[in-house]
């Protein structure tokens, strides 16, 4: 038996040296395939910088353009600042505004006292209401301001309190802490399709600034979670749970996504290139720049089992019914907020949302909630949109402007017993 065992001893030495042997020849092989790759790739750069291509952000404006980091908000825009807001990336330029922040830190001029007579009109929401997409005097915050003030016969001063990238919570600490100081006589609210997502969040990956966010108690109550707000992980995803939990949302394979398309986008003239090229496929060029925000990738992640992916999501009717009724008593507490400063709340609100609130609370608090109703006689087969962006062009905003200062002068200024919900369209319901 030990004779055996030593004679066949020099056979299994002999075997390792033979496989370590093919081991570093395939970790040469490889290691000869990433220097060949990198070198390739740092000529392309070369030559596509010396024909003039820059990287993408040297070309378009970031989504968070003219932010700065607010420890309560998580963002705000930078006061006394002008900048040039161009887009939308990666498709072919749309728009390149001028952007105006005042000394409060609101898209317009500086805010003057009210006439005697007049009155002070202010606006609240995300991207749909800052418009950084039209210019200053082509807003429908700008538009209404000017129709009030021809058809009431007095002053109606609008001011502009949009940010982008806003949830409710935000948007009714914004008002708790400054907007109130305005003491606006009406505020209109502009409700977005993903405000009850955005109020769960905490931070979402590609975002510079996470923020905090509000938790319901065992008796409803709002509990406010994450102020100071902390860093975050450029890459990272994280939002409450069903049971209003912080819960990290991201698994590897988005994380590594992120970091390679941010570091691409900030640096790489190639990748604008490769980028322009595919322009003409919108199927390939939307999944280039959509994978790495949470539901995109995750959809792909999960195809690779447990651990790719975070195995908490935010879908499933819990974490709807969650959200909603978050989202509720937030705007409840804003109504409260207007109320008790004097001024009325108008809240313009699609009525498929709207039937997922606590309406009579916020009926209660005497806020009025429409939706704007856009014809086809109003449009004329004319687009309202930016066809690549989403956002509202500048007729968009002229016909929201018409809407809104009809719905304000029959539901703010009149004052009507019974408040209108009736009204449906398809308008004012994309976001940033």
């Amino acid at each position: 038996m030990l004779s055996v065992a030593m004679s066949e001893a020099p056979e299994v030495r002999a075997a390792s040296p033979r496989a370590r042997r093919r081991g570093l020849l395939w970790l040469g092989r490889a290691m000869l395939v990433f220097i060949s790759l990198g070198v390739a790739g740092g000529v392309a750069e070369i030559v596509m910088r010396a024909i003039g291509y820059s990287p993408i952000y040297d070309v378009y404006s970031r989504p968070s353009i003219l932010w700065r980091h607010d420890p309560l908000l998580g963002w705000h825009h930078e006061p006394n600042t002008t900048e040039r807001y161009v887009g939308p990336r990666p498709w072919p330029i749309e728009f390149e505004t001028e952007i105006s922040i005042n000394s409060l830190g609101l898209r317009g001029p500086e805010v003057e006292p009210v006439p005697e007579d007049g009155k002070r009109l202010l606006f609240l929401g995300d991207s749909v209401v800052a418009g950084f997409e039209v210019e200053q005097d082509e807003t429908f915050v700008a538009r209404t301001g000017q129709r009030l003030t021809r058809n009431l016969g007095y002053p109606v001063q609008s001011l502009n309190g949009g940010v982008r990238g806003y949830g409710t919570d935000q948007t009714y600490l914004w008002y708790r802490e400054h907007g109130k100081r305005l003491a606006p006589d009406w505020v209109v609210f502009v409700h977005a399709a993903n405000d009850a997502r955005n109020n769960m969040t905490l931070h979402r990956m590609r975002r510079p600034f996470g923020k905090a966010a509000f938790s319901l108690d065992e008796d409803g109550e709002l509990d406010l979670v994450g102020a100071p707000v902390r860093p975050y992980p450029l890459c990272s995803h994280w939002a409450f749970n069903a049971s209003f939990e912080p819960t990290r949302h991201d698994g590897w394979l988005a994380r590594g996504y992120c970091w390679i398309e941010t570091h691409l986008t900030d640096h790489s003239a190639l990748f604008t290139w490769i980028t322009f090229r595919v322009r003409e496929n919108s199927w390939l060029l939307h999944r280039i720049w959509y994978w790495a925000v949470p539901d995109g990738i995750e959809r792909v992640a999960r195809s690779f089992g447990p651990g790719v992916a975070h195995a908490a999501t935010e879908s499933g009717p819990t974490f709807e019914d969650s959200s909603y009724r978050l989202t509720s008593r937030l705007i409840v507490a804003l109504a409260r907020e207007v109320r008790n400063g004097g001024g009325r709340l108008l809240i313009v609100v699609r009525d498929t949302e709207l039937e997922r609130m606590d309406v009579e609370a916020i009926h209660a608090e005497g806020a009025r909630t429409i939706w704007l109703g856009v014809t086809p006689q109003q449009t004329r087969g004319r687009p309202i949109g930016f066809e690549n962006d989403g956002h509202l062009n500048a007729l968009g905003h002229r016909i929201a402007s018409r809407l809104l200062a009809e719905a304000i002068r029959s539901e703010l200024v009149q004052q009507p017993a019974v408040p209108d919900q009736s009204a449906v369209g398809e308008m004012l319901d994309q976001s940033s």
